[in-house]
């Protein structure tokens, strides 16, 4: 990833060591057989009816500052000004060279989102809790499943959600922002 793309903020140094947090996007694909269908823009679109499962995966980075924490977030919008409200679920698995992957773990839900859903088309920012890092090393690959909870009661946006993208925020050594932004 080039510099320029990454938003450095603020710095913080702690026991002579710089810190920051990365923004890393990630190339999603349809998992399922009858997975989200595409729009004019190459975006994913989420039914409000039917199962439908993205797929990603993300290699930590050398640089990863060990134990620190691994945060997902997903961007999406609605297709229309309806009302309604959207409910985004991942699961994660850690894959290492050598084992045999583990399985995914549960459906996790999001918690917390910046941007309040009303009926336009704005961009949000769904939260998911963080990913466990424990047993995670530098060149490691956290496997991840995106779906939308079309059957949660809460969802009840009638129309397609569009998946605009998803990313992983975690530190490395370096200098940057200090929060996440």
């Amino acid at each position: 990833m080039a510099q320029a793309n990454i938003p450095y903020h603020h710095v913080k140094m702690n026991e002579d060591v710089f810190y920051h947090w990365i923004h890393t996007p990630m190339i999603i694909t349809t998992k399922n057989a009858g997975g989200a269908d595409i729009d004019t823009d190459g975006k994913l679109l989420f039914a409000s009816t039917g199962t439908e499962i993205a797929f990603t995966s993300f290699f930590i980075r050398e640089d990863w500052n060990v134990g620190s924490s691994v945060e997902p977030h997903l961007r999406w919008s609605k297709t229309t000004d309806a009302s309604g409200d959207v409910v985004w679920q991942i699961r994660h698995r850690h894959v290492i060279t050598g084992e045999v992957p583990e399985a995914f773990g549960s459906w996790t839900d999001v918690t917390s989102r910046t941007g309040t859903v009303d009926a336009t088309q704005k961009i949000f920012v769904d939260h998911f809790p963080v990913v466990e890092t424990t047993t995670t090393a530098a060149e490691e690959e956290i496997q991840i499943d995106i779906r939308r909870k079309h059957d949660d009661a809460d969802d009840d946006y009638g129309a397609d959600a569009k998946l605009w993208s998803f990313s992983m925020h975690f530190q490395v050594f370096g200098p940057g922002v200090i929060n996440e932004p």
